[in-house]
Parts: C-alpha cells; sequence; structure tokens
C-alpha cells in the first residue's frame, strides 16, 4: 500500500542516504570525546551508546553532509515535506500505516517551517524514513 502523493520513492531513499551522511559526520566528530564533554550522565546499566543520543548541533553550520540534508528536505514542495514527516513518524513507531491521514495533519498543525526543523533534526531519520517505507509498501 504505497500512500505516496507527491514525494517519490527515490527522494525518500535520497534525503534517507544523506541522513545517514550527516549521522555519520556527527558520530565520528563525537568519537573519542570524553564522556565528561557530552554533558550525559554516566549510565549504572545498560547501552552506553552516549553518541546515539542528542542532535546535529555538535556539526559547524557548514558542514558539508549536514547542509546537503538540510537543502534536500528544504528543496521538497510543502506538501512532499509533510508526507516526508507522516513517513518518519510512522518509522518511529509512533504512527501506523493506517493513521497516514493522523500524520499529514499533524504535519499541518506544525507549519511547513516546524516539519522542516523537526526532520533535519532527527539524527535517526535514515533509520526512521526507512522503516516507514518498508512499512508503507509492504501493507
Amino acid at each position: 500500500m504505497l500512500i505516496l502523493k507527491t514525494l517519490t520513492a527515490k527522494q525518500v531513499h535520497r534525503i534517507a542516504h544523506l541522513a545517514k551522511d550527516a549521522r555519520s559526520a556527527r558520530d565520528a566528530l563525537l568519537h573519542g570525546v570524553a564522556d565528561d564533554v557530552t554533558g550525559e550522565p554516566h549510565p549504572a546499566k545498560g547501552e552506553h551508546d552516549r553518541i546515539g543520543a542528542g542532535g546535529f548541533d555538535v556539526l559547524p553550520a557548514r558542514n558539508p553532509a549536514l547542509t546537503a540534508l538540510r537543502d534536500a528536505i528544504g528543496g521538497l514542495r510543502p506538501d512532499a515535506r509533510s508526507e516526508l514527516y507522516a513517513l518518519m513518524r510512522i518509522g518511529q513507531g509512533d504512527l501506523a500505516p493506517g493513521d497516514w491521514q493522523e500524520g499529514l495533519s499533524e504535519a499541518a498543525r506544525l507549519g511547513d517551517e516546524g516539519v522542516g526543523s523537526l526532520l533535519a533534526d532527527d539524527i535517526d531519520l535514515q533509520t526512521h524514513l526507512d522503516r516507514g517505507f518498508h512499512e508503507i509498501t509492504s501493507h
């Protein structure tokens, strides 16, 4: 059940790839950074992936990977950005494919600027888009 009307599969995959590149650039920058520098409390148990927390704010504003991601998101038509947002929400597990219209309504309430910011600031955007795309194409 493919429910994309404006956004293409090619655009989804391209943005997912750019999101992966931006995440890799961020993780490379943070690799080896002392735990105390990240500002996160030391976990007592469980996973100790401190790099997974936080956002892209540690990257320079002109980082090429981050700029490419933001440009690709910003280059979409507003209705395509809304679809990308709904796809991200499905991939996050917050919405089911059958809740597609709810995702579009959320995007409308947030406004185009808010949607663009949320997409561009999601460090797990690649994973969320891949999962969301899989969900809507396999049902």
